[in-house]
């Protein structure tokens, strides 16, 4: 199987991006999101578990683990394969492409990468920013993981940055309001 992934530096990101507005989300979080992973977890440990030693799952039940492995064993984001908005996602802040905000989003983004961290771990994207273009139309879509400190843009595209401009995201995000986890 051939790697499809593709690379894409976090400057030529936003030096070659036009838009109108932004909007932020945050998704992956708090009580209500918790309680539905962990019973979305133990569900598919028991269908998986009949399966194995029964294999006598219905169709429903077949589905229901499909759809179970991936919300548990795959990395969600923000805007899936389908255009939908991940279920947890929460819009938290809107911004016009001439606000202050949207200007710290591109001069983080800017950042030169002098220092890149390789984490080991799968990226929980607790964090978003979309970009629309003209008639409301969505132009791209930014996963952010704070924690292990990488971006993507779908499941192929991955964004190289500084570990500098996840620091400054980190700050930002938490002036504009989302309830980002402490390192």
């Amino acid at each position: 199987m051939k790697n499809t992934y593709k690379y894409i530096n976090s400057n030529d990101l936003i030096q070659n991006l036009t838009f109108k507005y932004v909007e932020t989300y945050s998704l992956q979080r708090g009580e209500k999101y918790y309680t539905e992973f962990t019973i979305a977890e133990k569900d598919l440990n028991t269908l998986e578990k009949r399966k194995s030693k029964k294999n006598d799952l219905n169709p429903e039940s077949e589905q229901r683990l499909l759809k179970l492995k991936e919300i548990v064993n795959y990395t969600q984001y923000l805007i899936d394969k389908n255009g939908a908005f991940h279920s947890s996602s929460v819009k938290m802040n809107t911004f016009d492409n001439s606000d202050k905000e949207t200007k710290q989003i591109i001069s983080i983004l800017k950042n030169p990468i002098l220092n890149k961290m390789d984490w080991m771990c799968a990226p929980k994207y607790r964090d978003g920013i979309v970009f629309y273009g003209d008639n409301d139309k969505i132009v791209l879509s930014l996963n952010i993981c704070l924690s292990c400190e990488y971006m993507q843009l779908d499941n192929e595209t991955f964004v190289d940055a500084d570990t500098k401009t996840y620091e400054e995201f980190r700050k930002f995000f938490i002036e504009i309001g989302h309830n980002v986890e402490k390192k």
